[in-house]
């Protein structure tokens, strides 16, 4: 369903998908500071892997999971799968690593324009506006998400301006994270298409837990990183897997169904997603001191920049289809 009502509902759950997003930043920046890497990517794993089951709980849903896993090509893709995962979230967990989650939040809305490459390049959706109207609302929403990074920025670094905030912390890492995510939306939707959203998620997540926990775990046994961890940090690192790495990628894979694969347009959506991780930051930053979140004019100005593009793109995408 791609047609005008398929997109209709596609925006709403676009909508939805990065409220669930825009939680993992906020929720996995006091981990990344605190647990080693492999520690990052165990947590992560694990309650990736708890997430799971809720996803089987409908009938059709089990079926397919098992059609899914009972043939050769399901398990090379999800192999394919698993690496793409894997990739994407060691570069995130360095990029988290020295940076405020709302900058991390602001480089990662590149992906409407990593995306719209991965639906047209591996499953043939074209771009659904021109291609002058898609690159003026993503260049003008872009700059608007970079105001709201800027704003968080402490007085001292502020004073630096733009090249303070390009040079300071380790949000470079995250610059490729968006590829991996749009990639990986688009095969899933592309090699297993016609089958439940729930159970090719719910197998997205088991298969790679349940290779990587093992490996990670040894490795933690053998270099002496141990399984000694921040109980809070651990805890916020859980909740937020659970909200955008399996809520939000199933609704994020709906949204995808729902338009015919079309990522370009159900991730413009996600731009919305630095303003809503300042929300979060701020709503935490009176339990945890680094989730700090200045609600200032500027940030409010870059919300308004974003929100405007946002709207622009959609009303452009409708009258074009």
């Amino acid at each position: 369903m791609s047609g005008r009502s398929g997109y209709a509902s596609g925006a709403a759950l676009a909508l939805l998908t990065v409220l669930f997003l825009s939680t993992q930043e906020p929720l996995s920046g006091p981990a990344a500071q605190k647990l080693t890497g492999a520690q990052f990517v165990l947590v992560t794993e694990i309650a990736l892997l708890a997430a799971a089951p809720l996803f089987l709980l409908d009938a059709d849903s089990r079926r397919d999971f098992r059609a899914i896993l009972t043939s050769s090509s399901g398990w090379k893709h999800l192999a394919v799968l698993t690496l793409v995962g894997l990739a994407g979230l060691t570069l995130y967990n360095l990029g988290l690593r020295n940076a405020h989650p709302v900058v991390v939040s602001a480089i990662l809305n590149l992906s409407p324009f990593w995306a719209a490459l991965a639906a047209r390049g591996a499953a043939g959706v074209p771009i659904p506006v021109s291609l002058g109207v898609f690159a003026i609302s993503l260049l003008v929403a872009f700059a608007g998400a970079m105001t709201v990074a800027y704003s968080q920025l402490p007085p001292d670094a502020a004073k630096g301006g733009l090249r303070a905030m390009l040079t300071r912390g380790s949000w470079y890492f995250a610059i490729p994270v968006p590829m991996f995510t749009a990639l990986s939306g688009t095969l899933v939707g592309l090699w297993f298409k016609g089958k439940h959203e729930s159970a090719t998620i719910a197998a997205a997540l088991i298969v790679p837990a349940l290779a990587l926990i093992p490996v990670i775990s040894l490795y933690l046994l053998l270099h002496g990183d141990g399984f000694r961890v921040d109980p809070r940090a651990t805890a916020l690192l859980f909740a937020g897997a659970v909200c955008a790495a399996a809520i939000g990628r199933l609704i994020y894979q709906f949204a995808l169904s729902r338009t015919g694969n079309d990522n370009g347009f159900v991730t413009m959506f996600f731009l919305l997603g630095p303003a809503l991780s300042g929300l979060y930051s701020w709503a935490l930053s009176h339990w945890i001191e680094t989730a700090r979140f200045n609600a200032s004019l500027l940030y409010f100005v870059g919300l308004a920049i974003t929100a405007a593009a946002l709207f622009f793109f959609v009303g452009r995408t409708r009258h074009a289809r």
